[in-house]
């Protein structure tokens, strides 16, 4: 690929797409590419910039688009860091150690309110302009045995030490380099080190949902179910996590009386928009009354063979009845928390005309576990996104992948999204994303090389795009297949150009 040094041509805008009018050229050395991500890196320097490096260094943060000589968008992203060399020293300022939201996790310290030993976490504090101008970057601190006092007086110093850009000055050996001292004072270009867009997913924390939750309290008293007219069936209702979920198995503490010769049942059921259960089961599951202890409570799993994907943040019930008729020698019994451990939810009781609240009011005794799926979990950690930077998010495709997150703390979104990404789907085939020029991130199923285009590499070693035409400058196979010769197709997943020949060098799975 033989075209000038001046092939591509960098433009810098506000995030609004407001142009920044840049005295001086701006000239770009270097643009990469990556299959996870789309656009990654990109070197842009300014040449012949007036004004001093505090002036240009309010580059950071703002959007940048490179072209090529043929006026094709090929890179997008924005400035990440800006750097300048001194005859004595080189002054940089980044976003790396920026944050203009932190919060803190601790162990709590204090013996007061009986929350000792505990593990607790501030309420977030912003500064809200640095988020406005530079986009929201989120810092959890995570650290020992600490008050909360300390915990908040550490969360607002660091906002107020982090919250802006930090600058940073490396000192050199004018000698031992052999820099010839100018005359007079003389300006170095300014260089702009640039970051695609995707690079902004390490920008926030994510708390994948809980896998298992529930009232795993103490029991403090005992339900009777279907010895009498009057307790014909106990619900339990429950809330769902911020995302859709599928309940695999549920788990609670019961036990016979007597020897009951027919089977105990629970089912999930929707809420009825009145605080009941809506009677329609979603799904169930039954275990026979002779396999349950008569003494004591011990844990009981129920699976659910089929479940359904339940709503996120939505009321649902898990609703006990027995298969059989009522005996007041042959029933069941539930444990249940009088000491009303589970806020979440509520306990009622079915007397055959009406769902009536306990006469001593209680909580069941129980544990939910549930799975999603890794694509939706992928949905709802870039979603804290929309907005901030990305204009929207889609997942082009269900990965059949099921699971029970493990995190019980919150992680980077960015090393989240990448696990997900690795686990593929069912189908054993990988996930590869982009940010479009638009800032749609999408996620989608990597191809095999049968299903999709092949690009070519030729004899002459110019790549050629799936339709024969020979690739403009700036236009690279990342996250395609590429055939050359008679030798197997080979997947890209990195791409790399460079001034000043352009020649692109590329890097396959």
């Amino acid at each position: 690929m033989e075209i000038n040094r001046h092939a591509f041509q960098a433009f810098i805008a506000e995030n609004d797409g407001t142009p920044v009018l840049v005295p001086g050229a701006l000239r770009v050395s270097m643009l990469s590419w990556k299959a996870a991500g789309g656009c990654d890196r990109a070197r842009v320097v300014m040449e012949n910039a007036a004004g001093g490096f505090a002036q240009w260094s309010e580059l950071i943060g703002k959007s940048v688009r490179v072209y090529n000589q043929l006026g094709s968008l090929v890179w997008w992203g924005y400035v990440h860091s800006a750097a300048q060399d001194e005859v004595a020293c080189r002054i940089s300022r980044s976003l790396d150690d920026m944050a203009n939201r932190v919060a803190v996790r601790y162990t709590e310290l204090s013996p007061d309110g009986g929350s000792f030993g505990e593990v607790n976490q501030t309420e977030w504090a912003e500064d809200t302009t640095s988020a406005a101008v530079f986009g929201r970057k989120e810092l959890l601190m995570e650290r020992g045995l600490m008050s909360a006092s300390a915990a908040l007086q550490l969360r607002d110093r660091t906002l107020a030490c982090c919250g802006q850009p930090s600058a940073r000055m490396i000192l050199r050996d004018i000698q031992q380099e052999g820099i010839p001292v100018p005359r007079e004072e003389s300006e170095g270009p300014v260089y702009l080190d640039c970051l695609g867009w995707f690079a902004r997913l390490a920008w926030r924390v994510y708390q994948p949902p809980a896998g298992l939750f529930g009232n795993t309290s103490s029991q403090q008293g005992s339900q009777s179910l279907g010895n009498s007219t009057s307790f014909q069936r106990v619900g339990q209702s429950f809330r769902t996590a911020g995302s859709a979920a599928l309940p695999a198995q549920m788990q609670a503490r019961l036990r016979r009386y007597g020897s009951p010769g027919d089977a105990i049942k629970v089912a999930l059921q929707a809420d009825n928009g009145s605080g009941s259960p809506s009677g329609v089961d979603l799904a169930s599951a039954i275990i026979s009354g002779a396999s349950l202890a008569s003494e004591a409570y011990p844990w009981t799993v129920f699976t659910f063979s089929n479940p359904p994907q339940l709503d996120a943040d939505t009321l649902y019930w898990l609703v006990f009845t027995r298969t059989g008729a009522i005996s007041a020698s042959n029933y069941y019994l539930l444990a249940v928390d009088e000491k009303l451990s589970y806020p979440e939810g509520t306990l009622k009781i079915y007397n055959g005309n009406a769902w009536t609240a306990r006469s001593v009011p209680a909580d069941l005794v129980f544990k939910l576990s549930a799975i999603w799926q890794s694509t939706d979990l992928l949905a709802e950690a870039a979603g804290l996104f929309i907005g901030d930077p990305f204009s929207g998010v889609a997942v082009d495709c269900a990965s059949g992948v099921f699971l029970t997150p493990s995190s019980a703390q919150p992680l980077s979104a960015a090393r989240f999204a990448q696990e997900m990404m690795e686990l593929g789907t069912e189908r054993l085939t990988g996930l590869t994303c982009e940010v479009d020029p638009n800032l749609r991130l999408i996620f989608s199923e990597r191809l095999e090389a049968q299903e999709g285009a092949l690009w070519k590499l030729n004899a002459q070693g110019h790549l050629l795009t799936p339709a024969g035409e020979p690739a403009q400058p700036g236009q690279v196979p990342v996250g395609m297949w590429l055939q050359s010769g008679e030798y197997p197709p080979l997947f890209i997943t990195h791409a790399r150009i460079n001034a000043p020949d352009w020649a692109p060098r590329l890097k396959s799975s």
